[in-house]
């Protein structure tokens, strides 16, 4: 069994589990695969990912009041996936994210169903540090407490940082459960592309010598938000020529309003959604990417699969510190800059080169052949595999 958190159709589905799953079902020794997804929508899409061996089963969360919805599901959720696996003669369990893990844990609790929790994180934490959640909150001790038991439970975490493996390392957990499993990309889907970049930047109006910065994500929770307003504000006063291209699911009024409030022309931004297979060919119009990840206590658990999309593309990343491994392998590689995006160094000499210089640089164009690819992934399922069957690697 495999157990999303998100739908199906949702972009970190599309780019962490699918691979995935297309990846498990090359495997002789696995059998069938149950993937269970979490539909939040009022009707769920028909799926559509024609994978091998995988039979797709959604469970549907109606909205309802506060915070009822993720009480039916924390009572609800484990329930089904309990009686789907009695059903199906699942013999392991495969958990993307430590809020999907909860499932895992509450299956291992009735069957002892072995089970593993892939980009295993602190979420409560996360939630907390960003303002989202309280400490003494309901949510966050609920979510707390179900970490704290995957961590006594799983079989296999799968962090996605060497920085956050040490961390746990640190809190006592035994090194030979933990396998670091970055996000990863499909390097060929996301090179630059010369014809797009001419083409996409026809379409948006940008004349081909203007300066283009792309963010590909959210504001606000765990990541910044008026914060980046005002760091845009900044890089507008240093380059007035800039364009900020804003691809995201939120709400463009939203943007519009964080943008007018700094005085940032709309001449000098575009926001609007991407179908997940598009965004290559936006990343290709761009000269350099935004991360506005919030820099944390628990900050060095993140794996932003952008910044490999990013980097795969040739794109430099402007990003905050202590992001995962990335901000070590900005400083190690020269492919962006890290600076405070709360309190930035407005007069870092790297910043202003990065807006100024010549994009793309040769040094950028080499990362891909560095970006963690869809090729390791079968090579840590067999170490997983070879944990859950008890074989020396």
């Amino acid at each position: 069994m495999y157990i999303g958190y998100w739908s199906f159709s949702d972009g970190l589905s599309l780019s962490t589990i699918r691979p995935h799953l297309i990846e498990l079902s090359n495997f002789d020794e696995v059998k069938s695969i149950t993937y269970i997804s979490i539909e939040r929508a009022s009707e769920c899409k028909i799926f559509d990912w024609d994978i091998p061996k995988v039979k797709h089963r959604p469970f549907l969360s109606k909205p309802r009041l506060f915070f009822l919805d993720k009480i039916y599901e924390l009572f609800n959720f484990p329930r089904k996936a309990t009686e789907i696996c009695k059903k199906d003669n699942i013999d392991f369990v495969l958990c993307r994210s430590s809020m999907a893990g909860i499932y895992g844990y509450q299956i291992w609790k009735e069957l002892k169903i072995p089970y593993a929790v892939e980009s295993f994180e602190p979420h409560a934490d996360y939630m907390r540090v960003s303002g989202v959640w309280n400490k003494s909150g309901l949510r966050y001790r609920i979510q707390k407490y179900f970490e704290k038991k995957q961590k006594e439970t799983a079989k296999v975490l799968l962090p996605l940082t060497n920085a956050y493996k040490n961390a746990l390392i640190k809190e006592g957990i035994g090194e030979d459960k933990l396998i670091v499993f970055p996000c990863t990309v499909d390097v060929d889907k996301y090179r630059f592309n010369v014809a797009s970049r001419e083409e996409i930047r026809n379409e948006l109006g940008i004349s081909q010598d203007r300066p283009v910065g792309i963010y590909v994500g959210k504001k606000g929770g765990m990541y910044y938000d008026s914060e980046i307003f005002r760091f845009f504000r900044y890089l507008y006063k240093e380059l007035p020529s800039i364009v900020f291209l804003i691809i995201t699911t939120q709400e463009k009024i939203d943007w519009k309003e964080g943008f007018k409030q700094v005085s940032v022309p709309e001449s000098n931004f575009i926001i609007f959604q991407s179908s997940f297979d598009e965004v290559p060919n936006y990343l290709s119009a761009a000269d350099f990417a935004f991360n506005f990840h919030r820099s944390s206590e628990v900050s060095q658990a993140f794996s932003p699969i952008k910044n490999r999309e990013y980097w795969a593309n040739g794109l430099p990343i402007i990003m905050g510190e202590y992001i995962g491994d990335d901000s070590d392998f900005i400083s190690a590689n020269y492919c962006g800059i890290t600076t405070s995006i709360e309190s930035p160094d407005f007069d870092n000499k790297d910043l202003l080169e990065l807006l100024n210089g010549s994009h793309r640089n040769q040094n950028v164009l080499l990362l891909a052949s560095k970006v963690p690819n869809e090729s390791i992934i079968r090579d840590i399922y067999l170490k997983v595999f070879a944990i859950i069957n008890n074989i020396e690697v």
